[in-house]
């Protein structure tokens, strides 16, 4: 009985070793304004992001050079560190962007129609 005894101990002490040493991700958060570079003469895509949960909401803004502006609204999830957004756009369009969190400065995916091709895209915070 004895030994059972220090043989439960052994393993309830390696258990918590492995806790303790575990290599979880740190919290890296999403809430606040990003920006997504553009090559493009005047197009620009900026958003702000809130988080509650898993849950994302949020607004922005776009141009498409002297062509069209408008506004934004966000729906989504964030598991870290894949991110998922949908974007509706004023005009009607909705866009889907499927990435992920690189840094606490950097999101990395791509940007697509529902069904339609899609394009990497980058935001950084600004």
């Amino acid at each position: 009985m004895r030994l059972h005894a220090v043989g439960i101990g052994i393993c309830i002490s390696l258990l918590g070793c492995v806790c303790v040493g575990s290599t979880a991700l740190p919290t890296v958060s999403v809430d606040g304004m990003w920006a997504a570079p553009s090559d493009a003469q005047g197009s620009a895509l900026m958003i702000v992001l809130a988080t509650r949960n898993t849950l994302v909401t949020g607004t922005g803004t776009y141009s498409m050079g002297a062509i069209r502006t408008g506004s934004l609204t966000i729906t989504g999830t964030y598991r870290q560190p894949l991110l998922t957004l949908r974007l509706s756009y004023d005009n009607g369009e909705t866009l889907h962007f499927d990435g992920a969190v690189v840094d606490s400065e950097h999101l990395s995916g791509q940007l697509s129609h529902r069904g339609g091709s899609a394009v990497p895209i980058k935001f950084v915070r600004p």
